[in-house]
């Protein structure tokens, strides 16, 4: 959805929630007395202001924040005999400066296999100290108090970094146990995988680029896109590496969905055969004319191969063969370069027709 000019993003983004919270518990995928629902963001979205515009549903917002916030620790017990106006804040929290952070509340200690170890401490009750600026210009009342949970993530390495920087999270939840401190990190880590599931759908799948008339044609399509990623992700110990120049070899299991697509189409000579006692026969129908249409060729459902649901999902968009490198690399590189590279993605993508010398679609 794009924002006009004058939109607020996050009262837009407040909508879209408030739709989707109500179509889940009309669905009954959230009944009362069930935990509250997850809502990770990254660090583009406001998580302090959605949560006060949403405290009136059953959710849970878990939002990235910057390293260079500051925000408030909780106000400090009023002494008998102080005079002078209540505070409202606490000490400062500053997250580039360590000397400002107390004793964490809770920390927690996790082995992971991708990131090593990770260790998670949390501190209770930390605000923003809210301004009358931007979002809050019109608010007629005293601003309001958010209190949240600060989680701070650090790792021991991540993939290509073995320096990586801490994380910090907010968490809609005060009171927080350790146990809730590890589900939010986690399933902060979990959005990740979603975001790249959706552009695997919607760049090699081609999940948006067909025109769809109805809303149950698009049910169907999606239902087949979703076959056919799980059909990339049990193919992965049977596809080779068809890696481009650039890219790094890795091992079979740790192929993802788009490098195993690029070999999907030589498994059906290496797959076995499930109905090679179903016999086929041919299918000739009359078109309207009187004329014979073409001959084709049905098979038992048994032989239905998974090859033909990627195959179906793959040619909603160009293959990403000889033309791509010839597109990208035409004015990049030098011809002797270039020549090499066309030569050594030929050969690694797709036996190629030696009179044409290009790489047959499928």
């Amino acid at each position: 959805m794009r924002l006009g000019p004058a939109d607020d993003a996050t009262a837009v983004t407040a909508t879209q929630l408030r739709q989707v919270v109500d179509r889940l518990t009309v669905a009954g995928h959230w009944r009362p007395g069930d935990p509250n629902i997850l809502l990770v963001a990254d660090t583009g979205y406001d998580t302090a202001r959605l949560a006060w515009v949403l405290a009136d549903l059953p959710v849970t917002l878990i939002g990235r924040i910057r390293t260079d916030r500051v925000l408030r620790l909780p106000k400090p017990t009023r002494t008998q005999g102080t005079i002078g106006r209540p505070r409202k804040h606490g000490a400062e929290f500053a997250l580039a400066d360590p000397a400002t952070w107390p004793p964490p509340h809770h920390v927690t200690t996790t082995t992971t296999t991708r990131y090593g170890t990770a260790r998670a401490a949390s501190w209770d009750r930390l605000h923003p100290r809210l301004t009358r600026r931007t979002c809050w210009i019109d608010h007629n009342t005293d601003l309001p108090i958010i209190e949240g949970t600060l989680i701070r993530l650090q790792v021991d390495h991540l993939p290509g970094d073995r320096d990586p920087k801490p994380v910090w999270l907010w968490c809609s939840t005060t009171g927080a146990t350790t146990t809730d401190v590890d589900r939010c990190w986690q399933a902060f880590l979990r959005r990740f995988d979603l975001e790249h599931t959706f552009r695997l759908f919607k760049q090699t799948l081609g999940w948006t680029r067909t025109k769809i008339r109805t809303p149950q044609a698009a049910d169907r399509w999606t239902w087949l896109v979703i076959a056919a990623h799980t059909q990339l992700r049990l193919a992965r110990p049977l596809a080779a590496d068809l890696r481009r120049p650039w890219e790094r070899p890795t091992t079979p299991e740790r192929l993802t969905p788009a490098r195993v697509r690029r070999s999907f189409r030589n498994l059906r000579t290496n797959s076995a055969r499930l109905s090679h006692s179903f016999r086929s026969w041919a299918v000739k129908g009359v078109s309207e004319s009187g004329r014979d249409c073409p001959r084709w060729s049905a098979m038992g459902w048994g032989s239905i191969s998974s090859l033909a649901i990627v195959s179906v999902v793959s040619r909603s968009r160009p293959m990403s063969g000889s033309g791509y490198h010839r597109s990208t690399c035409a004015g990049r590189y030098s011809r002797p370069f270039r020549s090499w590279i066309l030569r050594r993605s030929s050969r690694d993508t797709a036996p190629t027709d030696k009179a044409t010398r290009r790489i047959p679609r499928m």
